[in-house]
């Protein structure tokens, strides 16, 4: 088995010291440095620097972990499978998501997902984009739906659709009111030039959330510095607070599939071309995609795939 073969090997470089190492393996220093060079001798490379404290990887070493990670990854999948036809029980896939994105998405998906998989059994972490990349790189889970993957460039992603960012307002708001008499005759959203709300109430969620980031990164492009900004976790909470007042916030396109939304909010878009927000399916990379994953995966996919090439994602109900 690879876990015993190796297990030695990833130990050593775990603790960067071969007899922290040995100490944790309950061997002698002497008997792991010997398992090492025999090792080394088996690859025909030195695997770590021993000039260095604690011990450092050759560039051929990381190469070895990471093929060996991979392997001993595939081994416990393999023989969790297997354990799992002994037990006639399912396959298991931990799913990272956005509170709201998973509102939105995974009623469209998991019903005929489970239906047609019924052996897969979904667990769902749901959390800020920070905590879901931190859970995928502790594979906390198996997989996770994140915006911005670029804001994490220690996971691996799959694009699953560029959304549209929306500006959102009371429909009561004398500039929102303003747009509607100037665009009555627009089938789309309602367009305006971001410049003319520097001096209104913004809400804008934590920037520990990569939606907040590609709209405050937009924010430094355009050179808009809005003056009154307030603070909150949750998208949910900002639209029902610009439902009750003189506020305007920024949602993510996917959220025109709520059925929660109140009825006296208007979505607008801004920017020439659009400001958008890339959604993508992130993974630990030194881990493989178990078979679970990647049939949900496959199952994203042919779902955002049904609007490749229109305009607008999710048509607009209530402008």
């Amino acid at each position: 088995m690879l876990s015993e073969k190796y297990g030695f090997f990833v130990e050593i470089a775990e603790c960067g010291s071969i007899t922290k190492a040995a100490n944790n393996l309950l061997i002698s220093q002497s008997a792991l440095s010997k398992y090492l060079n025999r090792l080394e001798n088996s690859v025909n490379a030195q695997l770590f620097d021993r000039k260095t404290l604690p011990l450092r990887l050759t560039p051929a070493g990381e190469i070895f972990l990471r093929y060996v990670a991979q392997g001993i990854d595939l081994e416990k999948q393999c023989l969790s499978q297997i354990e799992n036809l002994k037990e006639h029980s399912v396959e298991v896939l931990r799913l990272g998501i956005g509170p709201w994105r998973g509102s939105c998405f995974l009623p469209q998906i998991l019903p005929l997902f489970q239906e047609r998989y019924p052996f897969i059994k979904i667990e769902v972490l749901e959390g800020v984009s920070d905590t879901l990349a931190d859970a995928t790189l502790k594979n906390i889970v198996d997989l996770s739906i994140l915006g911005s993957p670029e804001s994490y460039p220690f996971l691996d992603s799959i694009h699953l659709y560029d959304e549209r960012v929306l500006l959102v307002g009371n429909s009561s708001h004398p500039i929102v009111r303003q747009l509607q008499l100037e665009q009555m005759d627009n089938p789309g959203f309602l367009h305006t030039d971001l410049q003319l709300f520097q001096k209104e109430r913004l809400i804008l969620t934590s920037p520990q959330q990569g939606f907040a980031r590609t709209v405050e990164n937009y924010f430094m492009k355009v050179h808009f510095s809005p003056i009154d900004v307030l603070r909150i976790e949750s998208l949910h909470t900002g639209t029902y607070m610009v439902s009750k007042g003189n506020y305007f916030t920024f949602l993510p396109e996917i959220v025109m599939r709520s059925i929660s939304l109140p009825g006296n909010i208007s979505f607008m878009s801004f920017g020439d071309p659009s400001l958008l927000f890339p959604i993508a399916f992130t993974y630990n990379r030194s881990t493989t995609l178990s078979h679970a994953a990647q049939l949900f995966i496959e199952a994203g996919l042919n779902y955002y795939n049904q609007f490749s090439g229109n305009d607008v994602l999710f048509p607009p109900t209530n402008n």
